[in-house]
């Protein structure tokens, strides 16, 4: 990589649905922390806005966050199929020398057989999440399988 990636910026939203399950979303992953930020436009017991931060000067987690920023340059020029009842998925990636890219992606990884390799990246982020917190949930792994397994019992 000619550049060195300063920080990578996830911004989700909520797709097609109820206003009261609507959302947006952003994970900030720099070489020395992450912070996220979960916002619903509509408050309630189960859906309340949620902040962290997290910050490190673990060499594991430093070495994560080049494994990211090497993966993540494929998604510049990525291809894939949008589809439009999802909420879009914001990718941003700054350089130390201040340059920057952003994609937005209208995807849902498990339509199809490798998620156009957003699963592997889903897998990687979430390892900079502290156990103590929820997955954000454009990267929810879990909500994914939910999802593929109504599925499979209504064929």
């Amino acid at each position: 990589m000619d550049k060195g990636v300063k920080k990578i910026v996830f911004t989700g939203e909520s797709g097609f649905g109820r206003l009261e399950d609507a959302y947006t979303e952003r994970l900030s992953i720099t070489e020395k922390g992450v912070s996220y930020t979960y916002t619903p436009r509509v408050h309630y017991d189960m859906n309340l806005p949620r902040k962290w931060k997290y910050t490190t000067d673990n060499f594991r987690y430093k070495r994560l966050f080049y494994e990211l920023s090497e993966m993540i340059q494929d998604y510049k020029d990525k291809v894939v199929e949008d589809l439009v009842d999802v909420g879009a998925l914001e990718i941003q990636v700054v350089f130390e020398d201040g340059t920057s890219w952003k994609r937005e992606f209208y995807i849902e990884p498990f339509f199809s057989p490798d998620g156009d390799g957003f699963l592997q990246m889903f897998e990687i982020i979430n390892k900079f999440v502290p156990q103590s917190e929820e997955y954000p949930r454009f990267s929810d792994l879990e909500d994914y399988e939910e999802d593929e397994d109504e599925e499979d019992e209504e064929e």
